[in-house]
């Protein structure tokens, strides 16, 4: 995996005093070749707390010194540090003393305003002082914990902020359990809580913690959640079908894409944890592979598409996960083609070279196996020209022919389709 670094905007904190840095992480997963994958990019902030900032400060000697700890700020942006330590200085001498009555008048109202719900106001940020108000608010019904969420997943893109986090001991289990509970009622309350179990599940360290919270349990129970509502809402778009109700069906593609940004870091958070053989077994067990071929039969989101492709290549090594990918249709009879083959047959012909390329791992690891091999060469299949056209992309060549090499197709096609296959 490739991580690149993008800073971004550098800001003043007055309630905190602090400067607060915003960036950007694009994380690049590289296929064997060295092509990219598929890339996510998080935006994060990094907050650097002035508790000693006064009158007497020595702005330029404390800018250099933030530059030197922080290598997000680049050196060019020294004189903009200098007038935002300026700016907190001066607008701490203009509020004066928090405790006048004016101020304690203001505070009762804000939090009237907010009702007596610090985590409501929308101009606070959220910082790691206010851990407790924000575990707290989750036992207050689902506004108060979207909220709560919201704030904790702000401050657990943050990789240096993880470790803290978990300095209470009842998080993690406390999230899990609000998402067991109420995540099936909104949808923004279950992304919130599953981006933040996908930040710790990067870290292996981190991964029996999510193991003794029964994470991937519960990760596992939204997506059989999400595969049932997807199949009643089919049910009910065919019928709108029938009568071209058009508000319902911009209704259905809003709900579509809120289901794929959730069912994304669902799958993510369980190939971070299935580093570990037998937990990966688990989720064999428990039908991923199934659900993920799904995602290849019904979904256009290109990176759902792509991660889904990935954890079904991981999946391919084991000899324990083939009669799961070997399942086919109900119903037909045995000269029928895998289901995952079928799934596969739009991949492969994809426009987009991140998904052809997966689609071609995938196939290369299946062709290891007798009955797949033969399914992938039959010409009920279609893959032969596809994969003849595929020779043409100079991206995709060596992942053809090697596919070429380990199906042995010289010896299970017509010799003249494979001249031409050559020529090409």
């Amino acid at each position: 995996m490739r991580r690149k670094v993008k800073a971004g905007l550098v800001e003043a904190d007055h309630r905190d005093c602090a400067i607060i840095v915003h960036y950007e992480v694009e994380a690049t997963v590289l296929g064997e070749l060295g092509e990219p994958i598929v890339a996510e990019r998080q935006e994060n902030t990094k907050k650097i707390k002035l508790k000693t900032l006064s009158e007497n400060t020595n702005i330029p000697r404390l800018a250099g010194e933030i530059l030197d700890k922080c290598k997000l700020i680049h050196a060019s942006k020294l004189s903009h540090v200098e007038e935002l330590l300026r700016e907190l200085i001066s607008m701490q001498s203009k509020r004066g003393s928090s405790d006048t009555a004016s101020g304690r008048a203001n505070h009762r109202r804000e939090k009237r305003e907010d009702g007596n719900n610090p985590l409501l106001g929308k101009n606070r940020m959220p910082s790691l002082d206010c851990l407790d108000e924000y575990v707290e608010a989750m036992y207050e019904g689902q506004e108060a914990a979207t909220n709560a969420t919201q704030m904790v997943l702000h401050l657990a893109r943050n990789p240096g902020n993880l470790e803290v986090l978990l300095e209470n001991e009842s998080l993690l289990g406390l999230l899990a359990r609000v998402l067991q509970e109420e995540g099936h009622k909104s949808m923004e309350l279950a992304i919130n809580i599953l981006y933040i179990f996908y930040s710790f599940s990067n870290f292996s360290h981190f991964h029996p913690l999510l193991f003794q919270a029964r994470v991937g349990d519960n990760v596992l129970k939204v997506i059989e959640l999400e595969d049932r509502r997807q199949r009643v809402r089919d049910l009910e778009r065919r019928k709108l079908v029938a009568i071209e109700d058009q508000s319902q069906e911009r209704r259905f593609r809003v709900i579509g894409k809120q289901q794929e940004k959730l069912l994304y870091v669902s799958f993510h958070v369980l190939i971070n944890l299935a580093e570990e053989p037998d937990i990966e077994r688990k989720m064999a067990r428990r039908g991923i592979v199934t659900y993920l071929i799904t995602m290849l039969r019904s979904r256009q989101n290109l990176e759902l598409l792509v991660l889904s492709l990935l954890f079904l290549v991981k999946l391919a090594i084991f000899k324990e996960n083939l009669p799961a990918l070997r399942d086919k249709p109900q119903g037909h009879d045995k000269g029928v083609q895998p289901t995952l083959l079928h799934a596969l047959q739009r991949c492969v012909s994809h426009s987009q070279e991140p998904l052809v390329a997966t689609s071609l791992r995938l196939l290369f690891n299946l062709s290891f196996d007798a009955s797949f091999r033969a399914s992938i060469v039959s010409s009920s299949s279609g893959f032969l020209p596809k994969l003849v056209y595929l020779l043409k992309r100079k991206y995709q060549l060596p992942l053809v022919l090697r596919l070429l090499c380990a199906s042995h197709f010289p010896f299970l096609i017509s010799p003249s389709a494979f001249v031409l296959s050559l020529a090409i």
